[in-house]
């Protein structure tokens, strides 16, 4: 197993000339009526992290607050989903589990050829249908939190929580996937058989939002290029880099989702 570090970290070079579709296209994929939150979250973490162009595909209710709070992000329905254009999918946050979500999330998984990051919503979705499991691959990235991974795996929480290395572990060989299982100590699970452990981040990362986050920062450093064998720790330990920094400066009690989100920069700005 190995500790992911901040030196080991290598993101691709911006060059003169890189343009908007050099940097990435992202599809966040979420946000029920009422629930535009997670997506922007999602959609404006992307972008400080280095997306080209971000489209947020939402219920059809949230046009106007998802167009006022994030201005940069193209806005489409999800009566009309079009999987073609993007580098780099998010799916789930805030989609809450219709039955029109359900097709959404067995939709992408079927037909999307680029990585996908699977998370909130589409997790409890594939735990109440385990056959959405069996099409999960190497190109995708579910970022379970404990209770989530409990769900997915009809294992018990504290079961999960006091073994989360073997249960990521485990729910990346059966699956063939990569996986994110996220506490206070993290564990990055890759389908080729490689475990990280990550330890960055604090108590600043408990709060709403705050996954919604980590999902753009992923799709993100996938859309730019990176390899998903690198994107996958990377993300993790930036994510929590960004929670530490937030903390420090407002107070771990006092961070929002928002604050993480204007980390990022501070943290990218190295890079």
């Amino acid at each position: 197993m190995k500790e992911i570090k901040f030196e080991d970290i290598k993101l691709p070079d911006r060059s003169l000339v890189t343009n908007k579709g050099d940097a990435g296209r992202i599809l966040v994929i979420g946000g029920d009526r009422g629930m535009a939150g997670a997506v922007a979250f999602s959609a404006e973490s992307a972008y400080r992290s280095g997306a080209g162009l971000v489209e947020i595909c939402s219920h059809k209710d949230n046009r106007v607050v998802l167009q006022t709070l994030i201005p940069e992000a193209i806005f489409s329905d999800w009566e009309s989903l079009d999987l073609k254009k993007a580098d780099a999918i998010v799916l789930g946050v805030g989609m809450g589990k219709s039955v029109a979500a359900s097709r959404i999330v067995e939709r992408v998984l079927t037909e999307s050829r680029v990585p996908t990051v699977v998370d909130a919503d589409a997790l409890n979705l594939m735990a109440e249908n385990p056959d959405l499991l069996t099409l999960l691959s190497p190109k995708n990235v579910v970022t379970p939190h404990v209770a989530e991974l409990s769900r997915l795996m009809s294992l018990d929480v504290s079961y999960v929580k006091n073994n989360l290395e073997k249960a990521a572990t485990d729910f990346a060989s059966e699956y063939n996937t990569n996986i994110i299982a996220k506490s206070n100590v993290s564990y990055v699970a890759l389908y080729n058989g490689e475990l990280y452990r990550n330890t960055t981040g604090n108590s600043s990362l408990s709060t709403g939002g705050s996954g919604d986050v980590l999902t753009g920062i992923i799709s993100a450093f996938l859309a730019g290029g990176l390899p998903i064998e690198e994107a996958v720790p990377y993300s993790a330990f930036l994510h929590g880099k960004a929670g530490e920094r937030a903390g420090e400066r407002l107070g771990e009690r006092s961070v929002m989702a928002r604050d993480i989100i204007d980390a990022i920069t501070s943290i990218l700005r190295v890079f």
